[in-house]
């Protein structure tokens, strides 16, 4: 596994998309169970921990990214580095 800190380069995984992209912000990491905040602004994401973080999108272009609450479907993400896979994650907002 990698750790997964401020500036990591991911390829985001959108469907049939390949998208470069950057870990900008951990925002928090999450209780599991409730979703209650148990640690705000962590320096790393520790294994198998749930966050909340922003993400970067590069390739100069659109993507067809919706938010979990609009299409749930459409908000799935799967984050890899050097061809594994580290996360998954939903879409809460899109700008």
């Amino acid at each position: 596994t990698y750790p997964l800190v401020k500036g990591t380069a991911l390829e985001v995984f959108h469907h049939s998309a390949d998208i470069p992209g950057e870990l900008v912000e951990l925002v928090a990491i999450l209780d599991k169970a409730s979703g209650d905040v148990v640690r705000q602004r962590p320096r790393v994401l520790p294994h198998h921990a749930t966050a909340t973080a922003r993400i970067s999108l590069g390739g100069g272009k659109g993507f067809p990214i919706e938010t979990f609450r609009a299409n749930k479907e459409m908000a799935r993400l799967l984050f890899r580095m050097h061809g594994e896979t580290v996360a998954a994650g939903i879409v809460l907002e899109a700008h």
